[in-house]
């Protein structure tokens, strides 16, 4: 019996990573907890990332934007099933910060990791992408 406990807390498990919404073609929400938009500005596109301080009652809110994200890495984890996407921001040609998004596997197409990479006008490169377990 302890055996299928193991088994269904690892599913549990497994299934529990990043749950990303695209709620239009300019907004992604993950895990209900975090929004990214982006916009037009000129002939550039414009991001910000902020927390959805209403849903989870934290004490700490928080916006930043930036104008262009940089894909530096992908990593996949089969045994963990998960994919994690790494991009450095940019302002103005200015560094201002990292964001790190893991994402559990739908299927073997990762076509959120893909529809992500493409709402920050970049591409997943499959030659690129490094297994870890």
């Amino acid at each position: 019996m302890p055996l299928m406990k193991n088994t269904s807390s690892k599913e549990n498990y497994l299934e529990s990573f990043n749950k990303v919404v695209f709620i239009d073609d300019n907004t992604i929400v993950i895990e209900q907890r975090y929004t990214i938009k982006r916009i037009e500005h000129f002939s550039t596109m414009v991001y910000s990332i902020s927390n959805i301080n209403n849903f989870w009652k934290e004490s700490v809110s928080f916006s930043t934007s930036f104008d262009h994200a940089d894909l530096e890495s992908v990593v996949d984890r089969p045994n963990y099933k998960v994919r994690i996407l790494k991009f450095t921001l940019w302002r103005q040609d200015l560094l201002c910060g990292h964001l790190s998004i893991k994402l559990g596997y739908e299927n073997d197409h990762h076509e959120i990791s893909e529809k992500i990479a493409e709402f920050f006008q970049t591409k997943i490169i499959p030659g690129e992408i490094k297994i870890e377990n």
